[in-house]
Order: C-alpha cells, then structure tokens, then sequence
C-alpha cells in the first residue's frame, strides 16, 4: 500500500489557521499528526460517519492512530481544544456542521468537569505527598521519598525549559490557577543530589532570599517567567544552593 497524506488546518478566532493536522495512510493504519510553531497538547475529537473519536492529552508532533474503522476517503470534521479555545477543521463536507459542533462542545465540557475533579483530587495527593516529602528526615532522604516521587513524576507534565535550565535535571509541572508547583531531582555524577520545589511566585523570594534560587521557565525574551527553587539533599533532606 502506497502512503498517502492530508493537511487539514485548523482555524480559532483569527482569519489565519493556528494548527495543522496532518492525516496518514500507511500499511499500519490512518494517524494523525497535530504540527504547531510551538510544542502544546490538548483534547482532539474527530468526527466522522455519525461517530466521533476523543483523543484526550494530544502533545503535537506525536502520531496517534486511529481506529481501523476509520475511512480515510470520506469526510471529517476536527476539533482541537487547548485550555478553553476549539480550533476546527475540515476535510470535504460534512452534514449538519453545527450540529456535530454543539455535540462536541458538550462532550468537552463533560470531559472538562470530570478532568477538573480528578485534577482537585491529583493535586490535593499530591501537595499531601510534598508536605511529607520536606518534612522527613532521614540518613538517606532520598530512598525514603523514591516513591512518592515516582508517582509524582509519572502524574505530572515535563519541563523541557527548567531542565535546560537547571543542569543534569529532571523536572515535571503541577498546573494551578494561580501559580504553577514544580519538582525537580538535579543528578551528580548519574546520582541524585538534589530534590527541589519551585513556584512560579517570586514574592517567595522576599520570605526567606537565602532558600530559594531563580530559574527562567520561559523562551520569551519580552516576557520572560520565572520559578523560585527551594533545594533539599538527596542524602539528607537539608536545603542546599545549587552552584
């Protein structure tokens, strides 16, 4: 079978598209691709045949595949939500456009309330995991909050920006309405050394300048965001300044 492809833009509230969406045919199945000038992820739905697909945190660039039952041939509609804005697109005409809209939208704001409670209950867990993990103090601190840690890392988002910024680190990002909640573990010589919190706040630096080191979180020149780090030993939890 021969590769065959689509380029589908997808429109917000501007004249100009916003995203696009590449659809594949290949011996392994329809994927498809969500391309953006930035890296971003969000909620896609796919309408076709009276049937829509969900495809909930869609990072772009990433292939997903779609079901075998999927036509590449006939028409679809997408929708690609991040945050609170749809940006949609078309591919030959497909009936009642409104309609399959309205029903999507609904099916969003279904899937948003329920994500904001899982979300209520992840970041109540986890904020209880961080109050233990600063609180402990053990020989080798590290080993003691391995755990918590691993789960922390596999239920939040990665920071590709801190960990350029912070060297030989891995971080993840805890979203929140008012300041985002970061956590990092800095390595040394291929061991952890270091545990760190961070808040994108810097008042945090006027309670107490000489726990908390400045980080840029952000690509923007004109508007740059910055996260305030508090550092704790791996060996054993006592706050540290990174060099």
């Amino acid at each position: 079978m021969e590769y065959e492809q689509k380029l589908v833009s997808l429109y917000g509230k501007d004249v100009l598209p916003k995203l696009f969406i590449v659809l594949e045919k290949s011996p392994n199945g329809v994927s498809v691709i969500v391309k953006s000038q930035r890296r971003i992820w969000g909620t896609l739905f796919v309408y076709q045949n009276e049937k829509i697909i969900k495809k909930s945190k869609v990072y772009s660039m990433r292939k997903l595949f779609m079901p075998k039952t999927f036509n590449f041939g006939d028409a679809f509609l997408f929708v690609f939500y991040q945050e609170d804005e749809a940006m949609v697109g078309e591919c030959g005409k497909v009936n009642e456009k409104e309609r399959v809209l309205i029903n999507i939208q609904q099916l969003y704001e279904k899937l948003k309330k329920e994500m904001e409670e899982f979300s209520f209950d992840k970041e109540y867990i986890t904020e209880n995991i961080l109050q233990k993990l600063f609180n402990n103090r053990h020989d080798c601190f590290f080993e003691q909050i391995n755990k918590h840690l691993q789960n922390i890392f596999s239920l939040l988002e990665k920071s590709e920006v801190l960990e350029k910024n912070i060297k030989n680190s891995r971080v993840v990002c805890m979203r929140k309405k008012q300041h985002d909640i970061y956590v990092a573990i800095v390595y040394q010589n291929s061991k952890p050394y270091a545990v760190g919190i961070g808040f994108d706040d810097i008042s945090m630096m006027s309670k107490n300048n000489n726990s908390y080191q400045i980080f840029c979180v952000s690509n923007n020149k004109d508007k740059n965001k910055f996260v305030c780090f508090s550092f704790r030993s791996a060996f054993d939890g006592e706050n540290i300044w990174l060099k």
